[in-house]
């Protein structure tokens, strides 16, 4: 497989993303070919002649539209659960370092599980 900025006759080629974005799509994907994006090899796109692509109808644009958003919305929620994720066990492991350092949680004979159910009842009472 050949990598699309080291040659030259794949000059003027678009993946089908930047056809997307520019409100253009392919006519014959058997005419597209597969190639690396650059020359670290780590992903492959389809690209498509500039005398392979059309204008996007109004329909395929608000199909191409509504699926960006999509995805866009998908991580964007997929970034704020994994932030509260990182919270939440940014709060277990400053517990457990104010546990060690007060001299409560000496032993490592508890299970993680009574540790947690400590910091629950904690996290209860103090609010």
């Amino acid at each position: 497989m050949k990598v699309k900025t080291k040659w030259p006759e794949y000059e003027g080629w678009c993946s089908e993303r930047q056809l997307a974005d520019q409100g253009k799509t392919i006519i014959d994907p058997d005419k597209a070919k597969m190639l690396w994006t650059n020359s670290y090899c780590k992903r492959v796109c389809v690209y498509a002649a500039p005398d392979n692509v059309r204008d996007m109808t109004e329909e395929e644009k608000a199909s191409y539209r509504d699926k960006r958003k999509e995805k866009i919305r998908e991580r964007r929620q997929a970034k704020k659960d994994a932030e509260f994720t990182i919270t939440e066990l940014q709060f277990i492991e400053a517990v457990l370092i104010v546990y060690c350092r007060d001299g409560i949680k000496r032993k490592y004979a508890d299970t993680f599980d009574s540790i947690i159910s400590k910091i629950r009842i904690r996290k209860v009472v103090k609010g």
